[in-house]
């Protein structure tokens, strides 16, 4: 016996320890965020940067001026700047114009945490078997995961979008047709791109800034298509970026079924749509990963439902991708400055650093398959096992 089996056999490793260092965890995370959201804001001294709530509330106040909500919309960087959604998001907007900058900014910031806490217990309640802490791990999922935590330093309306696909996923898993289209519109209605004036013909260009992670991003950076500076769109790229885009579609279409299949089976359907749209709309920035936490939480329920081993090529893929997303990525952006960035473009490291920054896609793209793949096969009948202490495997 080596002395590491000596110590576990003295020491045993029970769930309900596991279950006690994850709510510490929970209890830490939470305190953090409640200081950074909530203490810090009220208080006057919150420290993120909060450039997309500037949009939002420059446009409240140039409605509420009898102007437009666009009147702000600057077309002149790879990033943009400005209110770039429809009509519908601007009329929610609204009422920030009723309130002082630091009000509104106060309201915005403890709502997009209450959003994201709500859906992340949604998802992981929809998700995930009865028996694991679903509450615990939504909780840590909502504080702790790096997209859905870039979305409160910047003001992003990500927490909102997220709540109404969490709600449309429940409705999904519950055959509520009607109430999942309906839920899936009204999100659909605050960032489908306008078709207003030089808006569209904007997000309509490629962009390769690092930050962007959608399939038509990572094209773009394979041809260095606008990465620092605004360049006229390239027919390989448009083209390239089309049939990326069209492939990650068709492979969500090609692993969704008609008939009976299990709750798990359709949480993961919804899951690889979500993944699908990410990655296929006209750009993704790194907070818009906030919604693969329904996947993920989909994915980690259809593992649970079938076994471990039958599936362990959509848990190694999973894991990663969490990896990438909730570690790697926010570390990597972090050390990088614009200023790094530019002296970079000047070396021969340039392209290969470029096609490095699409790690998160490639990742989510793999993680996309993985789940697709699941979701094709004919998972073999398990049967009920103990896995630990009151845990019981759920079979198919």
């Amino acid at each position: 016996m080596s002395m590491a089996q000596a110590v576990l056999r003295r020491s045993p490793i029970s769930v309900s320890h596991g279950r006690l260092l994850l709510r510490v965890a929970v209890v830490a995370a939470s305190l953090v965020a409640l200081k950074s959201f909530v203490i810090d804001p009220l208080s006057g001294h919150f420290t993120g940067t909060f450039e997309d709530f500037s949009a939002y509330f420059g446009a409240a106040r140039s409605i509420a001026a009898g102007g437009s909500p666009y009147a702000q919309f600057d077309p002149g960087t790879v990033v943009m700047s400005g209110l770039i959604y429809p009509p519908f998001a601007a009329v929610l907007l609204r009422p920030l114009a009723l309130m002082t900058e630091h009000e509104a900014l106060t309201v915005w910031l403890i709502g997009s945490l209450a959003c994201t806490v709500a859906a992340a217990i949604i998802v992981a309640r929809t998700a995930l078997p009865a028996s694991w802490p679903r509450v615990e791990l939504a909780v840590l999922a909502a504080v702790a995961f790096a997209p859905a935590t870039y979305n409160y330093w910047h003001g992003q309306i990500n927490p909102l979008i997220f709540l109404l696909l969490a709600l449309a996923y429940r409705a999904y898993t519950r055959d509520r047709e009607i109430v999942t289209g309906v839920l899936v519109g009204l999100a659909a209605g605050i960032k489908i791109a306008p078709v207003l004036g030089s808006v569209f013909p904007a997000l309509n260009r490629a962009t390769g800034w690092i930050y962007d992670q959608s399939l038509g991003g990572t094209v773009s950076r394979l041809g260095e298509q606008s990465v620092l500076h605004v360049q006229p769109t390239s027919a390989l790229v448009q083209v390239g970026s089309l049939i990326a885009g069209v492939a990650i579609l068709a492979v969500a279409a090609w692993s969704t079924r008609a008939g009976a299949r299990s709750p798990y089976e359709r949480s993961a359907e919804f899951g690889l749509g979500v993944t699908a749209m990410v990655l296929a709309g006209a750009i993704a920035w790194f907070p818009h990963f906030t919604y693969l936490l329904i996947p993920l939480f989909a994915a980690c329920g259809l593992a649970a439902s079938r076994g471990w081993r039958a599936e362990r090529g959509l848990v190694l893929a999973t894991a990663s991708t969490i990896v990438v997303f909730g570690v790697v990525t926010p570390v990597a952006i972090a050390q990088l400055s614009i200023d790094g960035i530019a002296a970079i473009s000047q070396t021969s490291a340039w392209w290969p650093f470029l096609q490095l920054c699409s790690l998160p896609c490639i990742t989510a793209v793999w993680f996309a398959v993985a789940l697709a793949r699941s979701l094709r096969a004919q998972p073999e009948r398990i049967t009920p096992r103990r896995l630990s202490r009151g845990a019981v495997a759920v079979p198919t």
